[in-house]
């Protein structure tokens, strides 16, 4: 049984705009017209999760095609997505997700040091060094020195 999952709008426009009037996977075209929709849809987007979103339905549907042996449609839709102002707002949502995942780390780590800063328990006492007035000496407890 196939997965399914959501598809963003996008690319669930896009999809069906290449495949409404194909008869056989051979017909799918990706027009000149749909590209040059493609990009101001995208970058309306930016800033967004919902940009990463609508490319993995775009990606999935390229990699359905090449799996189809459309390989030279799958290259023109993969043109249209893979442009230098989309690919910029790709790179600056992920510059924006490592900044916050920087601040998480941070933080726990501030509260590890918090942690970590707290009263430790005294280093345990060395072989043939004075042993605190409270505690009991070991020929006490009758225990054989050797075994």
């Amino acid at each position: 049984m196939a997965e399914t999952r959501e598809i963003h709008p996008i690319a669930l426009s896009v999809i069906t705009l290449m495949t409404h009037e194909a008869t056989d996977v051979s017909e799918i075209v990706c027009s000149p017209e749909l590209a040059a929709e493609l990009e101001p849809a995208l970058l309306a987007l930016s800033g967004s999760e919902e940009l990463r979103f609508a490319l993995a339905g775009l990606l999935d549907f390229v990699n359905t095609l090449e799996h189809a042996g459309t390989i030279d449609t799958a290259r023109s839709l993969l043109a249209a997505i893979e442009t230098p102002r989309v690919l910029n707002a790709v790179r600056a949502l992920n510059e924006q997700r490592q900044i916050e995942e920087h601040k998480v780390v941070s933080s726990a780590r501030r509260q590890f040091a918090r942690m970590s800063d707290r009263k430790r328990a005294p280093d345990p006492a060395v072989v043939g060094s004075a042993r605190p007035a409270s505690s009991v000496p070991i020929d006490a407890l009758g225990f054989p020195r050797y075994i």
